[in-house]
């Protein structure tokens, strides 16, 4: 028996080292492979359309290796031609006795403000196939029961960012850091502390409150170096807008990159009530809880230096574990507990979450 992973391969430099899902998909493939798993790399292959014959020999390429047994963990979306991409599924489902995993880094359906139909669309079908999915948190798990969708999950909690280089000592500051991942369109920031926006786009917007500052960010593994002190903004889609905005829940069924990136920087972070993470934030006391980022002051003037001090020392244990490939680690490894020798311990239940 082999254990597999799917590894997207772009040729874009620049894309790689900007985005996020890309970055998701690498830190996770290469989680997988300190497991022992082998990879199958595959780009996005040019003129598939309409050439089913193109398909199928890639596809018959890519399968040619896996045997009876084995188990496949498929990231999800895999950014190729979507006739591609079911029939690439479906040969996997072909072969005797093999297992499919899904771990789902995007899911289409949700970045839209277009309503969908949970029976006819693509991606929900697409995600039917899978003997189990890794979802992103408990909140997504939940969503997608909801949608109808009853394949077994495990959920994640959160990204891994891999990272091994220095960072700096962190100073009590009530400076707050939000990484826009997509162009700027405008920002709603009534506070009185510091507001520095980081991202590839961030110098294209300017604002003239002299509270809000612009960095652009050219890699994403410059970003655990940045910061001095102060808390990272994790949910600010009520101050900042984007181009291009998702659908406007979208934030509470998914696991930014940026979280991660905040605690293996060392920082708190702070996050919407109705953020999926509040209840991890609370419990292990990483951060603070915001009913509306605009209020954000009103909590910051009551936090000593000494309550600051004490949460750095609580994101300490997770900077470590996010910085190695802890978190994708330990869903890969759920994940063959669960289709290979049948465990059921982890599975995600609405009657009392992950592992009840």
């Amino acid at each position: 028996m082999d254990y597999w992973i799917t590894k997207f391969n772009t040729q874009n430099i620049d894309e790689n080292e900007k985005s996020t899902v890309l970055n998701q998909m690498k830190n996770t493939a290469e989680a997988a492979f300190d497991l022992g798993f082998k990879e199958i790399n595959y780009n996005s292959f040019e003129n598939l359309g309409n050439n089913v014959d193109r398909r199928s020999e890639l596809i018959e390429g890519l399968t040619l290796p896996i045997k009876e047994h084995d188990v496949i963990i498929v990231q999800l979306p895999l950014w190729t031609q979507l006739n591609f991409q079911n029939e690439w599924i479906q040969a996997m489902k072909q072969i005797k006795f093999v297992k499919l995993v899904a771990v789902v880094h995007e899911f289409i359906p949700w970045t839209s403000q277009e309503k969908y139909n949970v029976e006819t669309d693509f991606f929900f079908n697409q995600l039917r196939q899978f003997d189990l999915i890794i979802t992103q948190n408990d909140q997504m798990s939940k969503r997608l029961q909801k949608d109808g969708l009853t394949v077994p999950m495990i959920s994640q909690v959160m990204w891994d960012f891999r990272y091994n280089g220095a960072v700096q000592d962190k100073k009590f500051s009530k400076n707050l850091y939000h990484i826009a991942d997509k162009p700027v369109k405008e920002v709603k920031y009534q506070g009185s502390s510091q507001l520095v926006i980081i991202g590839s786009k961030a110098n294209d917007f300017h604002s003239n409150d002299d509270n809000i500052q612009f960095q652009e960010l050219r890699k994403l593994q410059n970003v655990p170096a940045m910061f001095e002190g102060g808390f990272g903004l994790v949910d600010g889609d009520e101050i900042v807008k984007y181009e291009g905005q998702t659908a406007k829940d979208y934030a509470q069924f998914t696991s930014p990159l940026s979280l991660s990136q905040f605690l293996v920087s060392g920082l708190p972070v702070i996050v919407n009530s109705n953020s999926p993470h509040t209840p991890l934030v609370k419990s292990r006391g990483i951060g603070l809880v915001v009913e509306n980022p605009n209020q954000i002051n009103q909590v910051l003037d009551r936090i000593t230096e000494k309550e600051y001090e004490e949460m750095l020392l609580a994101v300490k244990p997770w900077q470590e574990a996010i910085s190695s490939g802890l978190m994708a680690r330990r869903s890969i490894m759920n994940a063959i507990r669960a289709v290979g020798l049948g465990y059921k311990d982890n599975l995600y239940s609405n009657a009392g979450g992950e592992g009840k």
